[in-house]
């Protein structure tokens, strides 16, 4: 059964090619964009900060060298 979305569809107008390789094909890309790391390390650092941290308000400072801390920074 096919699934259709909206991302789906916007994928198929902009490129037919592409959304053959990503969905048909199921290509996967080896290499991810700038955009896909920069975001895949930010919901890892802030995973991180709100697993090991009790639920409380936190200064940026604190944040900060929670992040520095986390093995995770850039």
């Amino acid at each position: 059964m096919t699934i259709y979305s909206h991302s789906r569809l916007e994928n198929f107008k902009n490129c037919p090619l592409k959304y053959k390789f990503n969905y048909i094909d199921k290509i996967k890309r080896e290499e991810e964009g700038i955009e896909a790391f920069l975001g895949s390390r930010f919901h890892k650092v802030m995973e991180k900060i709100y697993k090991d941290l009790p639920f409380r308000k936190y200064s940026l400072d604190e944040l900060l060298e929670k992040h520095r801390g986390s093995g995770l920074a850039i």
